[in-house]
């Protein structure tokens, strides 16, 4: 497996150890979202994926409001408001993926809460770390 060239396998093991660092290290799009959010300012956005409008009868969004009310009253997070990105997935795998990558690409987004049913969970995580 190795080669007679001690210094030719030391040199292919070094570059395989760099090349492992980084692939890591790029792999970390999460802690350049959050680094850039924090640098611009203006609101921290969450978001959250729900059957808003088959689910309109449950008192989650009525929660979820009151505790942005009550967290931006004693100040925001950091300083800043904190701001909901409310996205409907309808219960559905696919328009969960569709929601996720959405919600994934949008730089301003630092957070997701949801999806409500396990079924939509799933898919729709592969993708959140994907972006990261």
């Amino acid at each position: 497996m190795f080669s007679t060239n001690p210094r030719l396998d030391r040199a292919v093991l070094a570059g395989v150890c760099t090349l492992s660092i980084l692939m890591c290290t790029c792999r970390q799009p999460a802690l350049f979202r959050g680094q850039a959010q924090a640098e611009a300012g203006g609101p921290v956005t969450i978001a959250t994926a729900w059957p808003w409008e088959s689910r309109a009868t449950l008192l989650y969004g009525l929660g979820l409001q009151m505790a942005v009310d009550e967290t931006n009253a004693a100040g925001g997070v950091l300083g800043r408001p904190l701001r909901v990105l409310r996205e409907d997935d309808r219960e559905s795998v696919d328009e969960g993926r569709l929601v996720a990558r959405r919600l994934a690409q949008d730089d301003d987004v630092v957070a997701v809460i949801g999806h409500m049913q396990s079924y939509v969970s799933l898919p729709a995580a592969a993708i959140y770390d994907l972006f990261g």
